[in-house]
């Protein structure tokens, strides 16, 4: 039967310990805290904190269950009362968060304790515009990576993007009446970052110094040319490459399968292979499961990709203001897709360009793949000029 009850709440030493409190004020403490908790007609347990201590926060207590078993017994109960911030966030996680993708996971639970923290939200139905618009600004003056820098118009922005998502799941579970309005920030249009034929040539001599892996049939040379070449030539993202099994490379077929649990459009994709991609592949068969299979941490590859690139010489300018760090001035292993699509925009048509890049739509692959000043080159030659001003008149 649907019933509300009190909790009495208190610390002993450093334990938290919690039992259903008598009627009456005897026993309470200054030091005591109430909690409401209460079964729904169909079976869902729901709890709410009293805001205070003592005695205050007993006959408040004792006020919300007697107003909830009225409702209850009446067949007024409202289930869509306000519901406390903390108990929907374990809700959202435990029915949503299991389904999504694991670096969606984490960065939901990233925005969502940035939220918490800056906008310590107590009931879902109270967070309106102004609390965004209050995490937004708040947002825009942390520190970000780099020493003297703030978060990026881009970092506030997918905060922003995941905190949407989740109240748009408040809404759905009618939790929040209305959808807060989201103003996100203005982003820049920056320069395509991409790996240039000549640095990646230096790059490619220079895995002559890698270490790792170890251990294997080939050389740590061999593991990190196949890698750096598979992802200049065939435009797969670096945890589409870790993730790879030998089962879905084709070799003597020329082509290889991206399973949709591992791409980010969540769909199976067939890359075709260039003869020059499938010869740097031969090298490291070693008849393990994956075909880069690395044993080690993310930030230990990072760090071994950085060390060839400055064995390499590369030192790539960063236009940023803030404190440059060693790593403002190597390149990430997207700019190995990246150069694909850009050193390719030329010489593939585009509707071909944009399924070897795997895009749903070219607006995607112009806007963040295409370097527009590589594009430009030779467009001054096929120009119009008017015959006072040319030179071979």
């Amino acid at each position: 039967m649907a019933s509300a009850w009190v909790t009495r709440e208190w610390m002993d030493g450093k334990n938290r310990c919690r039992k259903r409190a008598a009627n009456g004020m005897k026993g309470v403490s200054g030091k005591d805290r109430f909690v409401v908790e209460w079964t729904e007609p169909d079976g869902q347990r729901r709890r709410e904190k009293i805001p205070a201590t003592g005695r205050v926060a007993k006959r408040l207590a004792d006020q919300l269950v007697r107003k909830i078993n009225s409702e209850l017994t009446l067949g007024t109960y409202d289930r869509n009362r306000r519901q406390p911030w903390l108990e929907f966030r374990v809700e959202f996680e435990r029915l949503v968060l299991p389904a999504k993708r694991p670096a969606t996971q984490r960065l939901t639970r990233d925005t969502l304790d940035l939220f918490e923290r800056l906008c310590h939200p107590r009931y879902v139905e109270e967070i309106r515009t102004r609390t965004i618009d209050r995490f937004k600004s708040m947002l825009g003056i942390r520190r970000g990576r780099n020493p003297g820098s703030t978060l990026s118009p881009c970092t506030v922005n997918r905060h922003l993007r995941h905190l949407k998502a989740v109240l748009n799941k408040a809404v759905k579970w009618e939790a929040l009446s209305k959808l807060p309005e989201f103003a996100f920030l203005d982003e820049p249009e920056k320069e395509t970052v991409y790996l240039p034929p000549d640095e990646f040539g230096r790059i490619y001599v220079a895995c002559d110094d890698a270490k790792y892996p170890v251990g294997r049939a080939y050389n740590p040379s061999e593991w990190w040319r196949a890698l750096i070449v598979s992802g200049y030539m065939t435009a797969m993202r670096i945890t589409e490459m870790l993730t790879l099994p030998w089962e879905d490379v084709h070799l003597d077929d020329a082509f290889l399968v991206v399973r949709h649990r591992h791409t980010k459009g969540k769909r199976d994709d067939l890359i075709p292979l260039h003869p020059v991609v499938i010869e740097h592949l031969r090298l490291i068969t070693d008849y393990g499961a994956l075909v880069f299979d690395w044993p080690m941490s993310r930030t230990t590859l990072w760090a071994e990709w950085a060390r060839i690139q400055r064995a390499a010489g590369v030192h790539r300018p960063c236009h940023e203001d803030h404190v440059h760090t060693p790593r403002c001035h190597v390149y990430g292993f997207h700019s190995l897709k990246k150069a694909c699509g850009t050193l390719n925009a030329t010489l593939l048509p585009k509707a071909v360009l944009n399924a070897f890049m795997r895009h749903r739509s070219f607006a995607t692959t112009e806007k963040y793949y295409l370097n527009r000043d590589a594009l430009a080159k030779g467009v001054t030659d096929q120009m119009f000029v008017p015959d006072v001003l040319r030179t071979d008149s």
